[in-house]
């Protein structure tokens, strides 16, 4: 569930995607022959034309049956071979292209090209046939990928955001009270990055809660959700734990593991934090279970930082004092 791209761009998506192993056509096929193939295959919109491997041009069904669907025309050019009647002209492009360069060459070669078809070639040779159809496919996958990445996933760090933590967290209540399983949720604010920000600017900033990220995703296992909320909170769900202990020993790994300098322009920087933890389903409304990590949080942080605490209902009156959080 957790594993992520934190922060680096999806790798580009070439033509490779779209190839389709298409049978070629020999130039000196006749007519006939070529005219039978699109009768019997009616998936079949265009065949490509190759010789010695290299693409001579391609053929078209809709051509086939305009000029050859009447007999005598069949009787008079049947045995002339394709390579006569080809359209030598076909939009052919290399199976390494990234698909939005294949998108733009369509659209300045001529859009004839999404419903024909192109050739695609590797080394000059080629390779096989792709199609208006898969590339379309192809493209609104990856734009509604990308819409939801934006949606769901913090753009600094790549880690999820508070609208996929949320539904992730309602997702492991559910779950938990139907197995009568034990959950924790845990929120973490950073001591003294404020200062830290404001000492070494943002962009350092933002590179220090990047590395944190990271560093928090190491600390939990495949399942678990590791989520930034904004500015310097973070967020860690838990959705199965034996007992209260498997919190507490995850806490403490993560207060290790920033404990550890970090490096920036120069610098060692060393930071901590301030961890809540609250338990479901003792808490089973979402609300007061965030709320209740929130409090043991500031609870955390009035004792000086860099621990955890559990939440309990003692915290509630009378709050803390609570620090002004930090910013970015």
């Amino acid at each position: 569930m957790q594993h992520l791209n934190l922060g680096i761009p999806p790798k580009s998506v070439t033509a490779a995607s779209l190839l389709r192993k298409t049978p070629a056509l020999p130039p000196t096929l006749p007519v006939s022959e070529v005219f039978r193939l699109f009768a019997d295959s009616p998936e079949l919109i265009s065949l490509p034309v190759v010789a010695d491997g290299s693409p001579m041009g391609i053929v078209h069904r809709k051509q086939m049956f305009e000029n050859f669907a009447r007999p005598f025309a069949r009787e008079l050019f049947g045995r002339k071979p394709i390579s006569a009647f080809m359209d030598t002209t076909p939009l052919v492009v290399d199976l390494h292209i990234d698909l939005d360069d294949l998108s733009h060459t369509i659209m300045e070669s001529g859009m004839r090209y999404m419903h024909e078809g192109f050739i695609l070639t590797e080394g000059g040779k080629y390779a096989g046939m792709g199609t208006g159809y898969d590339l379309l496919k192809t493209i609104t996958e990856r734009t509604q990928a990308h819409l939801y990445r934006l949606a769901h996933y913090d753009a600094l760090t790549g880690l999820p955001n508070r609208l996929l933590f949320l539904d992730r967290l309602s997702q492991a209540i559910a779950q938990a009270h139907r197995n009568e399983r034990l959950g924790a949720v845990m929120f973490l604010d950073l001591d003294r990055f404020k200062a830290i920000n404001d000492s070494l600017g943002h962009a350092n900033g933002d590179l220090l809660l990047k590395g944190i990220g990271e560093r928090l995703v190491i600390c939990v296992r495949e399942e678990d959700t590791v989520a930034r909320l904004g500015g310097d909170e973070f967020t860690v769900l838990l959705p199965e734990i034996r007992c209260i202990q498997d919190a507490a020993t995850v806490a403490q790994k993560i207060l290790d593991r920033l404990a550890r300098p970090f490096s920036l322009d120069g610098h060692e920087i060393f930071i901590g934090a301030s961890i809540g933890i609250a338990f479901y389903p003792f808490d089973e409304h979402l609300d007061v279970l965030l709320h209740n990590a929130d409090i043991a949080m500031y609870h955390a942080k009035a004792q000086g930082g860099n621990s955890y605490l559990f939440f309990s209902m003692e915290m509630n009156a009378p709050d803390p004092k609570r620090p002004a959080p930090d910013t970015e």
